[in-house]
């Protein structure tokens, strides 16, 4: 067990064609904004949104596949249920992490992600990386690391940034984990593991996009939680949506 699975031509390319177009429009008629951020001079490409599929019927139909759920409880031997999405134009470029630290749950190990590809990806757009095997490692949360959930609050990623990336790092280079591209091709989808170690690599060129949708699922068993400022998540929302 590495941790992640890769579904092949999972979904249909109409089927994600009409869903990016739907999230296109409403972007268009602003009903969804995405965040300002600091981008390169030659970037066309707006920033990730979060939980798109509130308003993207799309969306919610790719999230809650049967086929795809299916896949994802029968790895996780339990009832899983979606609960956020992040659409993206381009490659994150974020740096190495487990999803755990942002999307916790008690008991530890109930939660899965699943990386939906849009389109082919080229190795220049700045593909998802992932470390196999990672996942079975100790967690690495706010309390190993003194991260206060008070200061993530008036500071917001200072800490995180300073003290659970490098951490992550040095684990990563201590470990001697491999690193692998997901050089997905249009309607693949990777499923992986809430504490499998992943992120962006870097954006050779701009002008080429990644477009993806990553939805989240948890084990409904479970509390869930967002161990960095030690709120709930907002599960309530999602779980209407998928009645």
């Amino acid at each position: 067990n590495e941790g992640y699975i890769i579904v092949k031509n999972h979904f249909s390319h109409s089927e994600l064609d009409l869903a990016w177009a739907e999230y296109e429009d409403k972007i268009k008629s602003k009903l969804i904004i995405p965040p300002d951020e600091e981008s390169h001079y030659n970037d066309p490409y707006p920033a990730r949104t979060l939980n798109p599929h509130f308003h993207v019927e799309g969306f919610r139909k790719i999230m809650g596949c049967s086929n795809l759920l299916d896949i994802i409880n029968l790895l996780m031997e339990a009832k899983l249920t979606p609960f956020q999405s992040i659409a993206s134009h381009k490659g994150s470029q974020q740096k190495l992490h487990s999803d755990a630290i942002h999307m916790t749950t008690n008991p530890l190990g109930g939660l899965v992600a699943a990386w939906v590809a849009f389109e082919d990806i080229s190795i220049d757009s700045g593909p998802l990386v992932f470390c196999p095997t990672s996942h079975k490692l100790p967690y690495l949360l706010t309390t190993e690391l003194s991260i206060d959930s008070n200061d993530f609050k008036l500071n917001g990623y200072t800490s995180y940034q300073q003290k659970y990336e490098p951490k992550i790092e040095s684990i990563v280079e201590e470990n001697k984990l491999r690193k692998e591209q997901f050089l997905a091709q249009k309607g693949d989808v990777l499923i992986w593991h809430h504490n499998l170690i992943h992120g962006g690599s870097l954006r050779n060129d701009f002008s080429i996009s990644r477009k993806a949708l990553v939805a989240h699922y948890f084990d409904t068993k479970c509390h869930c939680y967002h161990d960095l400022s030690g709120d709930d998540a907002d599960l309530l929302t999602s779980m209407k949506l998928f009645k």
